[in-house]
């Protein structure tokens, strides 16, 4: 992509967000733990909140890999025919299939570090790395990363040390020349960013705005809600 293209950041429609009184204990805990770790944009405690929600809607909780052939065929558009035939609603094969053997994983430790927490943490390596931070051991028993308090912990530490790893993407296209998780100036730069991040920071803005599981754009339908949400300090 040519450095100065702009992508089309901003969704057509807006929502409302209708929450439980248990997402709404749990989002205003993860908030007030935002706030407290030194995270004061409007804009990007917004973007944490939106990216939580199209993740885990607010409830920990494991990935699910119960796929049929055609959605495995959509989200892994380069998965080998027979391969998603052969994985379609086995999330233990598909588990293993796409994250078996990378990033620490064993060939059949892809479905056991699948996704868990807010905001779906995966990989036996990012398992390792907070652990070490938390000292809470992820690794023995993945499912702890699905406690509500440890799943805001490492949510927050995920994108306080993610948002620096997007490089030059961060200036380039996020407008945050500063690479401060603070200095987001705009909505639609922070919720970029915050996905980007989620997703992968090494992933290509081409990739990430391809958007093939259909989560960025969920993410930015919401994000005006909890900006309000974040301005206001807390859901009632």
């Amino acid at each position: 992509l040519e450095k100065n293209w702009s992508p089309p950041w901003t969704p057509t429609v807006s929502r409302r967000v209708v929450l439980k009184e248990i997402q709404k204990k749990n989002l205003n805990e993860l908030l007030a733990l935002i706030q407290k770790s030194g995270i004061t944009n409007k804009f990007t405690q917004a973007a944490i909140l939106s990216v939580v929600y199209k993740e885990s809607s607010f409830i920990p909780k494991n990935e699910n890999l119960n796929y049929t052939e055609e959605r495995i065929l959509q989200v892994w558009p380069g998965t080998n025919l027979q391969a998603a035939k052969d994985s379609a609603n086995n999330p233990e094969k598909l588990g293993n299939l796409k994250y078996g053997g990378k990033f620490n994983n064993g060939p059949t430790e892809g479905y056991k570090y699948r996704g868990r927490g807010y905001n779906q943490v995966t990989f036996k390596s990012a398992y390792e790395k907070y652990s070490k931070l938390t000292g809470v051991d992820f690794v023995s028993d993945p499912d702890k990363l699905n406690i509500t308090s440890y799943a805001a912990i490492v949510a927050i530490k995920f994108f306080l040390s993610g948002l620096p790893n997007l490089g030059s993407k961060l200036t380039d296209y996020y407008k945050n020349p500063s690479k401060n998780i603070n200095s987001f100036t705009a909505l639609e730069d922070a919720v970029g960013a915050i996905y980007h991040v989620n997703a992968g920071p090494g992933k290509s803005i081409a990739d990430v705005i391809f958007d093939s599981t259909g989560g960025r754009k969920k993410a930015f339908e919401v994000s005006e809600f909890f900006l309000k949400v974040a301005e206001d300090g807390k859901i009632v």
